[in-house]
């Protein structure tokens, strides 16, 4: 199950698409104007799954996966960092 609501910020605008049941999911990204970009997936209880460190992005639009390959089923968090904002989605196992 994926929160598949898109969020909005100044800089950029991103979702989840795919089903990180079957470890088949990503991040939708779409930059208004180049940033540094580091994804961290973390689990509900706050172990780091994995870290994407993207780095300085130029503008334009992405799909990033989200390997879950070796997690547990269970709810994860995925905190998107664009030059110190960040902004955070659940996703479902």
């Amino acid at each position: 199950m994926l929160n598949n609501s898109p969020v909005i910020n100044s800089k950029f605008t991103w979702n989840i698409s795919g089903s990180a049941a079957t470890n088949n999911c990503s991040v939708q990204l779409k930059l208004d104007e180049n940033s540094n970009i580091l994804i961290r997936v973390i689990s509900v209880s706050g172990n780091p799954v994995q870290l994407i460190n993207k780095g300085n992005l130029q503008k334009g639009s992405y799909t990033i996966p989200i390997n879950l390959s070796n997690a547990l089923p269970g709810i994860y968090v995925v905190n998107l960092i664009a030059d110190g904002r960040s902004n955070s989605k659940n996703i479902v196992k």
